[in-house]
């Protein structure tokens, strides 16, 4: 209704400034000013107002500037075929004139989310842990979406995490909990908007690699709110990325696990080495002087034999 009483306010003001200039104008003229006016508010206004502009435009040409005045009278016959083609015309170019305009807002708005990715990608490209990698997702989700988010990560025994990564605050139910343990089992989406366990207060996503599932994100939308098909594709390609980060994050810290286990392991042969080298001396002693010992000769001399036991 505002749009409306704005492309009519702007109508009866053009109407009322061309008045004094009908004569040198003339009444034809007049009539393409108005078209002109609503293709401008076209590009303001959406359809509805704009096909109303149309309208109302039509009649104020007719009434108040076609001859005879202040009548829907119209005489001559070009004046009759003016006045049959200006509706249409008014509505085609305004109607141009907004979907130019519903263009341009989309053009903006996947620039935008383009450029939120790109910066998405950046960080997480930079994220040295998990809970960089989370906190980077958090923030594009807030700005993309608006909504409030949760990751689960993947604990042992292929189980969820108790505790949201990177935002231990946040309280999740039983519910939602069941939903995402099932999200992480079957790796498909389930709840609120989707075919399974739709009435789960929250939206869950398996954060899917490239060898496993490495946890699942959780996404609290308002009430009965729905993606629409670009929104879904957007959705989708930030959690494969993020899915990404968090297996490349896993096979780092398992590669880091797996190199202190072999420095472990490096020492422990040393040590052993090191205890082999400082027994196999005086056993080699030993058993030196036992079979020294052995010797009839050797036993029987009692300063060789005292030598020998000392």
């Amino acid at each position: 209704p505002a749009a409306c009483l704005w492309t009519f306010a702007a109508l009866a003001a053009v109407a009322l400034a061309s008045q004094p200039l009908l004569p040198w104008l003339g009444y034809r003229a007049v009539g393409i000013i108005l078209v002109c006016t609503v293709m401008g508010m076209g590009t303001v206004v959406g359809f509805g107002p704009t096909v109303a502009g149309a309208a109302f435009s039509s009649l104020i040409w007719n009434y108040f500037f076609i001859p005879p005045l202040f009548t829907f009278k119209v005489e001559a016959p070009e004046d009759l075929m003016m006045c049959l083609v200006f509706f249409p015309a008014a509505c085609i170019t305004g109607l141009l004139a907004a979907r130019i305009r519903k263009q341009g807002k989309d053009l903006v708005r996947r620039e935008r989310r383009a450029g939120v990715l790109y910066t998405f990608s950046q960080s997480l490209a930079e994220a040295g842990n998990a809970e960089e990698i989370a906190a980077c997702a958090y923030e594009s989700l807030q700005r993309l979406f608006g909504f409030k988010a949760a990751i689960m990560p993947k604990g042992t025994g292929n189980r969820l995490a108790g505790i949201p990564l990177g935002a231990p605050g946040t309280d999740i139910s039983a519910k939602n909990m069941a939903v995402a343990a099932w999200c992480l089992k079957n790796r498909r989406k389930a709840g609120q908007g989707t075919d399974t366990l739709a009435s789960s207060g929250c939206l869950c996503l398996p954060l899917r690699g490239r060898s496993e599932c490495v946890g699942v994100l959780m996404l609290f939308p308002p009430q009965g709110f729905r993606l629409d098909p670009e929104q879904e594709a957007l959705l989708d390609t930030l959690v494969s990325n993020l899915g990404v980060a968090f297996e490349r994050e896993a096979f780092a810290a398992r590669g880091k696990d797996a190199e202190v286990l072999r420095h472990s392991e490096h020492l422990h042969q040393a040590l052993l080495n090191s205890v082999s080298h400082e027994l196999r001396t005086p056993l080699t002693s030993l058993m030196g002087a036992a079979s020294a010992l052995r010797d009839d000769n050797t036993a029987a001399n009692p300063k060789h034999r005292a030598l020998l036991t000392q």
